[in-house]
């Protein structure tokens, strides 16, 4: 049986995201669980929405988690991108579903508070363990049991603004856009609209009248239509949103972002996160056959990125062209280590980029 699959000893599990949450719950039925954490999610976070295929629902559904509580009203199947080319082009791919954060992790508590055999412990998250005890690190991007972490010198910052209304399907749609040092993005559920704005650490610092302008005049305009001054628009605040993955001991466990992060532009971190530890906390399998797995995802995402890069129109520009020589060094190191080497994850890029990549 995995380590997960136990059910003779407690766990503690290091963070109350999504995949923190989503482990607890999980392991309701297979003996106590602790979360360590220094806060819980609240209704006053900072809210935005995220894309994740449409079957993540069904996944959820299982968890006790119903669409309906995390701002999901209806599928979207279109994109609109400007990815290869300054002219934003429709785009049709498999059904996505855009998830209200933190509705999400609310609900995931609710979920579980309606569950006995786990408690609440308020402290900083590290890795200590009591006798006997496994760990579960999901403490995301910080990774707090890793001894190493491996990412962009300069890494990819990621700023959000968000504001509550009413949109309709039209609105709600998908909508991304290259720029000279990152990307821009748009998504909304039927009550909340957020802009993702993507850029190389050395932009990181710009005001939001600065990113509008700069949008503006990559020719993504179109992205932010309707909304008004950035300004006007509640902002939260920056994280790192290129791809980073840890090394450490065996144990803790680390799962989620705390594993592997992966750039926003893939959509899949929530999802991959939240799925992949149910599924270590679930199912029975082989330890051993672990690291081949995590390998494997991150060439997997890895050779998405790749191909997201070399389609978009900025490629030649210096933050571009950092980061993909960043991601042959790793993919060439990945071959060296051997593994699987399965096709990237798909999401609708651009058309060409879209069918490379096996549509989404």
């Amino acid at each position: 049986m995995t380590r997960m699959a136990r059910t003779s000893r407690d766990t503690a599990i290091l963070g109350a995201g999504p995949a923190g949450l989503a482990a607890a719950l999980a392991l309701s039925s297979r003996g106590g669980a602790r979360i360590i954490t220094p806060s819980l999610p609240a209704a006053t976070d900072v809210p935005r929405v995220d894309m994740v295929p449409a079957a993540f629902l069904a996944f959820l559904l299982e968890l006790g988690i119903h669409p309906g509580q995390i701002g999901v009203h209806d599928l979207h199947d279109v994109r609109r991108i400007a990815w290869s080319d300054s002219v934003p082009e429709t785009v049709r791919a498999s059904a996505v579903a855009h998830v209200e954060r933190p509705a999400l992790e609310l609900a995931l508590l609710a979920a579980l508070e309606r569950m006995s055999g786990f408690k609440i412990v308020p402290s900083p998250t590290t890795h200590t363990a009591d006798p006997g005890e496994r760990v579960i690190d999901a403490t995301g991007r910080r990774a707090v049991s890793a001894t190493r972490i491996t990412g962009l010198a300069k890494p990819w910052i990621a700023r959000v603004f968000s504001r509550y209304g009413a949109f309709d399907k039209a609105d709600q749609a998908f909508r991304l856009a290259a720029l000279p040092a990152g990307y821009a993005y748009r998504l909304a559920s039927p009550r909340l609209l957020a802009i993702g704005v993507v850029v190389s650490k050395a932009a990181g610092g710009m005001t939001p009248k600065d990113i509008e302008k700069y949008i503006q005049a990559a020719g993504a305009g179109w992205v932010l239509k309707g909304l008004g001054s950035l300004d006007s628009i509640q902002a939260g605040k920056g994280g790192v949103a290129s791809v980073q993955w840890s090394a450490g001991p065996a144990e803790p466990l680390r799962v989620g972002d705390a594993s592997l992060a992966r750039d926003s532009l893939s959509a899949q971190g929530l999802c991959s996160g939240v799925a992949d530890v149910v599924s270590l906390v679930r199912n029975s399998g082989h330890p051993d056959r672990l690291p081949n797995r995590e390998r494997d995802q991150l060439k997997r995402h890895l050779a998405f990125l790749a191909n997201a890069m070399e389609h978009s129109r900025f490629r030649a520009e210096k933050p571009w062209a950092e980061y993909r020589r960043f991601l042959e060094r790793a993919s060439g190191l990945l071959r060296s280590l051997g593994g699987t080497g399965a096709g990237p994850p798909a999401l609708a890029i651009s058309a060409p980029a879209a069918r490379s990549a096996g549509g989404t």
